[in-house]
């Protein structure tokens, strides 16, 4: 029988499904590009894939009590950086190996999580619309990615790339 945890993890897991469909769909572009519109400049491909590893070891580890990856890369990517490609940045390939291993590391770690300790409030006291428990960061966490996979399927647009 399914857990709560389970349901959980099968929605991170979805989330991650669309996303690894449209790194499928990008990976013969340059993924450093950024895009301008009406002055406004858009994230490239591989500042949303560094973001969504950041915000996974952030919300899926940090916050649900579990030990973060290291990655020298990831603070470039917080939410509220700002971000400009360099030379010295890794490999995008460094990147989504990145993602992957967070991403297991944090599922690994979810299935030791009990009913109650979702109940308890999340270990970043970061509250969603009234609520600070460690069940609402990782459903934030699963919105997250799903939001950020929308930006990637519009860079796809942005690219030529058809995604149907």
């Amino acid at each position: 029988m399914k857990t709560e945890i389970d349901y959980l993890i099968d929605q991170l897991d979805s989330s991650r499904v669309l996303t690894r469909f449209y790194i499928s769909k990008l990976k013969e572009v340059d993924m450093t590009k950024s895009f301008e519109y009406d002055g406004i400049q858009f994230n490239s491909a591989y500042w949303v894939l560094a973001h969504i590893a950041w915000a996974a070891n952030m919300l899926l580890l940090k916050g649900t009590g579990g030990k973060r990856l290291r990655f020298p890369w990831l603070k470039s990517f917080e939410i509220g950086s700002t971000y400009i490609h360099k030379p010295e940045m890794p490999p995008i390939k460094e990147i989504i190996d990145g993602m992957k291993l967070i991403h297991e590391t944090a599922i690994t770690h979810l299935k030791t999580l009990s009913i109650d300790a979702l109940n308890e409030p999340n270990a970043l006291a970061f509250e969603f619309m009234g609520n600070d428990t460690t069940r609402m960061i990782i459903q934030h966490a699963a919105r997250h990615e799903a939001s950020h996979a929308g930006h990637l399927g519009w860079l796809c647009k942005m690219h030529g790339i058809k995604t149907f």
